[in-house]
Order: structure tokens, then C-alpha cells, then sequence
């Protein structure tokens, strides 16, 4: 995802306001998501709803 310059600009568009995004080609974006699961299921994160 992370070397898609088209949607990564896009993401950038929609949640940019929110605080800077930083984007780190690799192949770790998935771990990334399910350690963010689980802080979430281990209770360490509350889970953010963004409207």
C-alpha cells in the first residue's frame, strides 16, 4: 500500500487534519494493524471512532 503514491495521497487528503501521516514502505503493514488490534483487545488502546 505504502508505495501506491495515488492512494497513499489519499489518505493523506482524508485524515491530514488529524495529525501528520508518516509513510514507511515495507512489508509490515499488516503486522502493524493486528498489534493494533490487540492493544485494543488486550486493553491497552481504547477504540477510536472517527466521524
Amino acid at each position: 500500500m505504502a508505495y501506491d503514491d495515488e492512494f497513499t495521497a489519499w489518505i493523506k487528503e482524508r485524515v491530514g487534519f488529524i495529525a501528520p501521516v508518516m509513510v514507511y514502505p515495507g512489508e509490515f503493514e499488516m503486522v502493524a494493524l493486528v498489534q493494533g488490534v490487540l492493544r485494543v483487545m488486550n486493553g491497552v488502546e481504547s477504540v477510536k471512532i472517527y466521524s
